[in-house]
């Protein structure tokens, strides 16, 4: 049996792929407290820049630290939230990830 999503989860899943969707509402869903409407968008949305992700690493749960390090962009100061503020679960996630990009900072953490 299949879960039936919430309206806005299912816009987020959509949209997440959509190489024109709006910014606007890329960034609304992307800040969503939900994970189930914030996740699809983290993980698969190319309109999300690092300062847009860095912004959420600093606000949102462990969970959205997951998404985010999952999206295709994890470097420099997006990897740094995510070792300063993510739990044993995050740190070890980005500690694992041949393709994540420290700064020193983040190295020293």
């Amino acid at each position: 049996m299949r879960l039936k999503l919430r309206p806005c989860a299912q816009l987020a899943r959509r949209l997440a792929r959509t190489d024109n969707a709006p910014h606007h509402i890329i960034n609304k869903l992307a800040f969503d407290d939900s994970i189930e409407v914030a996740g699809p968008v983290l993980r698969e949305s190319g309109r999300l820049d690092a300062k847009t992700l860095v912004a959420n690493a600093r606000t949102k749960s462990q969970p959205h630290l997951l998404a985010i390090f999952e999206t295709k962009i994890p470097r420099g100061r997006v990897t740094d939230v995510l070792v300063t503020r993510g739990n044993r679960e995050v740190v070890n996630s980005v500690a694992n990830n041949n393709g994540a990009r420290f700064s020193g900072f983040g190295f020293c953490t």
